[in-house]
């Protein structure tokens, strides 16, 4: 969002350790413009966390509202590596491709080693009419609001591990 400030999903920062940790930002440092996490490449910025601000209505059950802030001790420096993502400044109806990026497993199970490099992947935006009736036919009881967006495709998401903010 800004040099100081970085939007993430709520459910990344609601439980650590298996309790609510959202009221201790010290818990959490940020990494920007890591590529391979064994590495030191010389372009990972360091900061911590001062501050955390989940919406006040997040709802961990449905995932509703699933967005948080997180205020950093100090700014990032943009460069080539650490650059701020661009979003929209209203209620949008999303369309057409998306990226999905992080470090997580490739494979949905549990005991698969996360990757070592940055992985990115794009993913179709399907439309929320789509995504729920497929949510329906799968017998998952998530309901898809309309605060939320559906994106992905068969082996195509960010489900087996871990997603990223950028």
């Amino acid at each position: 969002m800004s040099a100081l400030v970085i939007l993430t999903a709520a459910h990344c920062l609601k439980y650590y350790d298996n309790r609510l940790q959202a009221k201790l930002p010290s818990k959490f440092q940020v990494i920007a413009g890591d590529h391979d996490q064994l590495e030191n490449e010389g372009t990972e910025q360091v900061r911590n966390v001062t501050h955390l601000f989940l919406h006040e209505d997040y709802d961990s059950e449905t995932n509703q509202n699933d967005i948080a802030l997180m205020i950093l001790s100090s700014p990032l420096v943009f460069n080539r590596y650490v650059q701020p993502i661009d979003y929209p400044k209203s209620p949008t109806e999303f369309s057409g491709m998306g990226i999905v990026s992080g470090w997580g497993r490739q494979i949905d199970d549990d005991k698969a080693p996360a990757v070592r490099t940055l992985q990115r992947v794009s993913v179709p935006i399907v439309p929320k009419k789509d995504c729920k009736l497929m949510y329906k036919n799968m017998g998952r009881s998530l309901q898809v609001t309309e605060l939320m967006m559906c994106a992905g495709s068969a082996g195509k998401d960010s489900c087996p591990g871990k997603s990223t903010t950028q």
